[in-house]
């Protein structure tokens, strides 16, 4: 059975910093984005991040020059492959993102 996903998923090539804390120590470092959805995206990481951690990212969508920073958690982890959802999207950053993944973004009341 196929997984279905809440958010169109998009390929991308562009540059995340991560910040999150390990051992009471602030790590910061620079991924690589290679998908995103309007509720999170897929990064490639050298440094192992488990599961469940809270992150902090900041980003700009390319074409857009839009900034962002945004909350998340660490859902997944494969390799250097590692799964993010966002917490703290407002509902213009919900839009903005959904449109250029190519979502109909309808607000949820």
């Amino acid at each position: 059975m196929p997984q279905l996903r809440r958010w169109t998923r998009i390929k991308v090539d562009f540059r995340v910093r991560l910040c999150w804390e390990l051992e009471g120590q602030l790590q910061r470092q620079v991924v690589r984005a290679t998908s995103l959805a309007a509720g999170g995206m897929a990064v490639l990481s050298p440094s192992r991040l488990p599961v469940g951690t809270p992150v902090e990212l900041e980003f700009t969508l390319p074409n857009l020059g839009r900034e962002f920073r945004l909350f998340g958690k660490i859902r997944s982890g494969r390799g250097f492959r590692y799964g993010l959802e966002f917490f703290n999207a407002s509902d213009e950053e919900l839009h903005i993102l959904a449109r250029f993944c190519g979502d109909n973004f309808v607000e949820q009341v």
